[in-house]
């Protein structure tokens, strides 16, 4: 009998809610090259694409916060 490791049972989850309609969202920061902060999407099981990019954190989070409230977003 083979044996489901906890990884396995982390990307079957994940697969459960992106097929019922989810995305998952993930923020990223500024970092020294330049790149603004941006958060990225993966409506598919690992791809992920950028949604949008900010010139803040803040603003970076502020739109974070109503995509999840808005109810299909999920934090990754």
């Amino acid at each position: 009998m083979s044996q489901i490791t906890e990884a396995t049972l982390f990307r079957l989850s994940k697969e459960k809610l992106l097929d019922a309609g989810y995305t998952f969202l993930r923020l990223d920061d500024a970092d020294e090259s330049g790149r603004n902060a941006r958060i990225r999407f993966s409506d598919k099981y690992g791809a992920w694409k950028v949604l949008e990019t900010f010139p803040t954190k803040a603003a970076r989070d502020r739109r974070a916060k109503e995509l999840i409230e808005s109810g299909k977003y999920l934090m990754d």
